[in-house]
């Protein structure tokens, strides 16, 4: 079964941010042997980690109309820093995983991950 791994973090994390700091380095090491590992058993789909939220749209339906706001939506809710999107043999794997990444503790590694299983015509799941 899919199951998409969304990182969450606070949109102050992404105030001042001009670029990797220093230990930066370790969490992508992290990062790229997680990824290597998930791709060596199959369960590796795609990953990405997203550009800072002050340069995309939310796009939302408001009193019959569509207002586009430039950045993050106002309320202040955490943001989607990046995902995985993994397909696993349970949704306690994909857990298992994800507590693997929140568990390490690097520069700006992150502490909240959302799992979602993916819903699709054969994975019993209901909306």
């Amino acid at each position: 079964m899919r199951y998409m791994l969304l990182v969450k973090t606070p949109p102050s994390a992404w105030e001042g941010w001009e670029g990797p700091v220093d230990g930066f380095e370790r969490t992508i090491e992290f990062m790229g042997k997680l990824n290597a590992e998930l791709t060596e058993t199959g369960e590796l789909i795609d990953a990405a980690g997203l550009a800072d939220p002050t340069v995309g749209t939310t796009v939302r339906k408001r009193d019959d109309r569509v207002v586009i706001i430039d950045g993050p939506s106002p309320d202040g809710a955490d943001v989607i820093g990046g995902y995985w999107v993994l397909d696993c043999d349970s949704f306690d794997r994909a857990s298992e995983i994800a507590a693997r990444v929140v568990a390490f503790d690097g520069v700006n590694s992150p502490d909240v991950i959302e799992v979602r299983p993916i819903m699709d015509a054969n994975s019993g799941q209901e909306m």
